[in-house]
C-alpha cells in the first residue's frame, strides 16, 4: 500500500511540473506570438508608409518630366535630344510602376480608384505615341489622368509632412502650370 501511495504521489509531482512547465511555456509562445503579430503589424505599416511615398514620386515625376518639354521662354521643345531624353524619361518612369504593384497601399489604392490601370495605359499610349513622332508634345488626356489621381491621393496621405519638401512644392507648381498651358497647346494645334 505504501508503494501505491509512493507511486501516486510521484505521479501527482510529476504531473504538477509538466503543468507548471506548460504554464510557463504558454505564456512565453503567448508573449513571442505578440511580439510576431506587432513586428507584422509594423512591416505592414512600413509597407504602406513606402507605396504612399513611391505613388506620389511617381504621380510627382510625371509632372516634373512633362515640364521639362518647355523651354525657358514658354514654348515647348523642339530639338531631337530633349524629345529622346523625355522618352527615355517616360520609359523609366513607366518601369518604376512595376515596383509599386505589389505593394498593399497600391492594393488598397486600386480598389478604391479602379482607374489607376487606365492611367498606366494611357502612360504606355503616350510613350508610344512620342517614340512614332519627331515632336515634342504632351498628350493632354494621360495629364489629366494624372492630375486627378494626384491631388485626390495627396488629400488621402496620412502623412502630410511627406509635402513639405522642394519637390513637391516644384511638384504643385509644375502641375498647376501644366493645367494652364496643355489646353493653350489644344487650342494652337486647332488653329
Amino acid at each position: 500500500m505504501k508503494l501505491e501511495y509512493f507511486i501516486s504521489g510521484g505521479a501527482l509531482i510529476v504531473s504538477i511540473i509538466f503543468g507548471v512547465i506548460t504554464i510557463l511555456t504558454s505564456q512565453k509562445a503567448n508573449r513571442l506570438q505578440s511580439e510576431v503579430l506587432s513586428l507584422s503589424k509594423k512591416a505592414n505599416e512600413f509597407e504602406i508608409k513606402k507605396g504612399e511615398v513611391l505613388m506620389m514620386s511617381l504621380l510627382g515625376r510625371y509632372f516634373v518630366l512633362q515640364l521639362n518639354c518647355w523651354e525657358p521662354s514658354g514654348k515647348i521643345k523642339t530639338d531631337k535630344i530633349s524629345i529622346e531624353f523625355h522618352i527615355q524619361e517616360l520609359k523609366l518612369l513607366n518601369t518604376e510602376v512595376n515596383n509599386l504593384i505589389s505593394n498593399p497601399f497600391y492594393i488598397e489604392i486600386l480598389e478604391k480608384y479602379p482607374e489607376i490601370n487606365l492611367l498606366w495605359i494611357s502612360l504606355r499610349q503616350n510613350i508610344l505615341e512620342r517614340e512614332n513622332s519627331d515632336i515634342m508634345a504632351v498628350n493632354p488626356q494621360t495629364f489629366e489622368k494624372f492630375y486627378d489621381l494626384y491631388y485626390k491621393l495627396k488629400r488621402e496621405v496620412n502623412d502630410k509632412e511627406l509635402f513639405k519638401n522642394q519637390f513637391y512644392i516644384s511638384t504643385d507648381e509644375a502641375a498647376e502650370f501644366l493645367k494652364k498651358e496643355i489646353p493653350k497647346l489644344k487650342l494652337v494645334g486647332k488653329q
